[in-house]
């Protein structure tokens, strides 16, 4: 995501998100996302396809 759309700060989760689920992902499956914004923001969460 970087390389293509430079630093978007906790944005680019979304990007990855929808990189995810081009690659199908198989189903019960589980992804930890963690994105880092301005300042002390931090987002995560666990996620299972389903």
């Amino acid at each position: 995501m970087l390389q293509n759309y430079g630093n978007m700060s906790s944005a680019t989760l979304i990007f990855v998100l929808e990189k995810l689920m081009e690659e199908k992902p198989t189903k019960g499956e589980h992804c930890l996302s963690v994105a880092f914004g301005p300042g002390l923001t931090l987002e995560s969460m666990v996620l299972e396809i389903v």
